[in-house]
């Protein structure tokens, strides 16, 4: 049986194949082989551990690589030793059922390979092959990859080095191992071990040999009770977006109780910054105690859901910071009788998970900006209209928005305006406006009508902010969608209509200067207004005649040497809509109106994907900002310039870039030097995370 192949393996001699015959006849016919569904094929390879079941894959491995050494009499496969002779214990093969039965769990290790690389290693050996030329680099990977499964770590292990990573990634997975507890494991196997080359020798290396197999990593939320799996597959199960469980109605998320409960320790603390703390799902509820905290920021905790009721009682906030917080569904407000988070002054909840506002956020006297941009929500409280204060509201990117929100037309206290300037160090940057770009589902009904209700409702917040300064900082502006004629055809009169006050109005690419410094007039800024459409929000790509542009969309002031610019801050990449009609107003104080002394080219310019269909502009007077409605007349001396004639025509000759608001004074600066100091303080003291 071992007189295998002629001479320099010209092939196999005869009588070994009518001996494999013979032995693969005999064996399937054993008892024990039709207990076991199959023969424990003894190979040079298999070494009687593998049960196989088909005679013609066992009759292959026998004539490709031969039987094991010294196994003349069949032991597992059902031949009985002599009654004189004593059973001993070979290298190849254990007597022990318990040992084959562990064995044979890792064999289905070959089962992996052939399933990454989509064929059958049960057999085959890459030595073996009579190869004339060389493999793919598919094909050595699957050489490569079958020599790690089939070397030993030692001689008569049992274990190959895929084998053993693959247990201790399953050891990983199976009890949450960390991954600092695997590399130990894995250094102090290596210390047991007589030889070192086989074995991992850090987490990294156990990943990094399994990755080859092509495993895909997918953590799958379950329930605690273990009812139901959270996941969306390809039968049409739908549950990845459940938040509790639909037999038993369990929560999701378990509720860590250890998660922060120190906080009665630490009553004096105003400063609180807990942004990207990607294991937080709630907050405890002894945050209540935190009489002084001022400002909260969870930025970012994309697993944070539910905020405790007694947050509720934090008298003394005035910043709350939920950006970015994707799970986050409710916020835990009380009754409007009860005056929750009497002081707050800026709520930021973009991009979390919120589909309904409740009508109690009418009831946050002091809020003065308000960012819920690319939320769910379809419609706004009408008590959104209490908000006297308000003087930032961004609703972009809520695709689902339907109805347009009540605005506060009047404003409130001058003693309670403007506390977010004084308490925000560079707030000067820091923009005021309302602003509603890329809502899919806006629609509102007749465009003309509804223009007409547009055009008073933003105007009016025009002139609210104007009345009182302390509501912005330099300037602000305001976006908002406007309406076409139903068949896509837009009708002069009505956007004249918007412009009717605008007595200077031109074409989108119209350059324009003002020719005197001297207006005649008590002025309090100039207001702008330019209706876009958005047709591709990629703005990346500029024409290659052109230079590239410092903002996608911007207001330019372009002198001799500098370009003064009031830049659109809206993320134009995460644009759906294509199409829109948009009005874009922009209002800059006296102080930052240095293109009327300067003579500077004011024009909008856009990148590739945004059309200017045309603008215009206004001087406010104090008269303007002091009367009930907006009826702008100072004539100007203005004079439209051809594009040849303009500096931007020089594409070699570089400008300075500078903000509209570059011009800081005094009392800017001491704003500013006043917010740091507080900041400072508050750290030195201990009082700020």
């Amino acid at each position: 049986m071992y007189d295998r192949t002629y001479p320099g393996r010209r092939g196999l001699k005869p009588n070994f194949e009518e001996g494999v015959k013979g032995f693969i006849t005999w064996a399937f016919a054993q008892e024990c082989c039709l207990s076991e569904g199959g023969v424990r094929c003894p190979c040079l390879k298999c070494e009687c551990r593998p049960i196989i079941s088909d005679p013609e894959e066992v009759e292959r491995h026998l004539k490709r690589r031969g039987f094991i050494k010294n196994y003349w009499v069949w032991t597992y496969n059902g031949e009985q030793l002599p009654s004189n002779v004593q059973r001993t214990t070979t290298t190849h093969a254990s007597s022990s059922r318990s040992h084959m039965e562990h064995r044979e769990e890792f064999s289905l290790i070959s089962d992996m390979v052939g399933d990454a690389f989509g064929v059958n290693v049960t057999y085959d050996e890459p030595q073996d092959f009579d190869q004339e030329e060389l493999p793919n680099e598919e094909a050595q990977k699957f050489y490569q990859l079958l020599q790690e499964m089939n070397t030993p770590l030692f001689e008569g292990s049992s274990d190959s080095k895929l084998s053993m990573c693959v247990r201790l990634l399953a050891a990983k997975s199976n009890w949450n191992v960390p991954d600092q507890c695997l590399e130990f494991f894995a250094k102090m196997m290596l210390d047991a071990t007589p030889t070192k080359d086989n074995l991992p020798t850090s987490f990294y290396d156990a990943k990094r040999l399994v990755s080859k197999l092509g495993l895909e990593v997918r953590k799958i939320d379950c329930c605690t009770n273990g009812c139901m799996l959270f996941y969306d597959n390809e039968f049409g199960t739908n549950d990845g977006s459940l938040e509790e469980c639909k037999f038993c109605k369990s929560p999701r998320y378990k509720v860590r109780s250890k998660a922060i409960n120190h906080f009665t320790e630490m009553l004096l603390l105003q400063y609180l910054d807990m942004d990207r703390c990607a294991s937080l799902f709630t907050i405890h509820k002894s945050i209540g105690a935190l009489e002084k905290l001022k400002f909260l920021s969870l930025r970012e905790c994309k697993n944070l859901f539910r905020l405790p009721e007694e947050f509720n009682i934090l008298r003394s906030l005035t910043t709350l910071d939920l950006y970015g917080c994707s799970k986050f569904t409710k916020l835990p407000l009380g009754q409007i009788s009860t005056s929750p988070l009497q002081s707050l002054v800026y709520l930021d909840l973009s991009f979390c998970n919120i589909t309904t506002m409740p009508d109690v956020i009418g009831g946050l006297s002091c809020l003065e900006r308000l960012n819920l941009q690319g939320n769910k929500f379809t419609t706004l409280p009408s008590t959104m209209s209490y908000l006297r204060n308000l003087s930032y509201l961004n609703l972009s990117h809520c695709h689902r928005l339907q109805t347009f929100p009540e605005l506060p037309i009047e404003s409130g206290r001058s003693d309670l305006a403007g506390r977010y300037f004084k308490t925000t160090s560079e707030s000067r940057n820091h923009r005021s406006g309302l602003y509603i770009f890329d809502s899919a589902n806006y629609y509102w009904g007749e465009p003309f009508i509804l223009n007409q209700y547009i055009y008073w409702l933003f105007t009016t917040w025009v002139i609210r902010l104007v009345k009182e300064p302390l509501h912005y900082r330099c300037g602000f502006d305001i976006i908002f969608p406007w309406h076409v004629e139903t068949n896509g055809v837009y009708k002069d009169g009505v956007f004249s209509e918007l412009l009717f006050h605008f007595l200077h109005r031109f074409n989108g690419d119209s350059i324009v200067r003002i020719n005197s410094s001297v207006i005649g007039v008590d002025w309090v800024g100039f207001l702008f207004c330019v209706r876009f459409e958005s047709n591709n929000h990629n703005h990346n790509h500029e024409s290659p005649s052109s230079p590239p542009l410092p903002c996608p969309f911007y207001l330019s002031f372009e002198s001799e040497h500098t370009e003064e610019r009031f830049d659109m801050r809206m993320n134009l990449e995460l644009n759906q809509v294509q199409g829109r009609n948009y009005i874009w107003m922009i209002f800059i104080s006296r102080e930052h109106c240095h293109f009327v002394e300067t003579g500077a080219e004011i024009t909008f310019k856009a990148c590739k994907g945004l059309v200017i269909k045309e603008w215009g502009l206004c001087v406010i007077t104090n008269e303007d900002a002091e009367g009930e409605e907006w009826r702008p007349r100072t004539d100007l001396d203005l004079q439209v310039l051809e594009v040849k004639e303009s500096r931007s025509g020089n594409e070699f000759e570089p400008k300075i870039q500078l903000p509209y608001n570059w011009l800081v004074s005094d009392e800017d600066e001491a704003e500013t030097v006043q917010a740091k100091g507080k900041e400072i303080d508050l750290f030195n003291l201990g009082l700020y995370l």
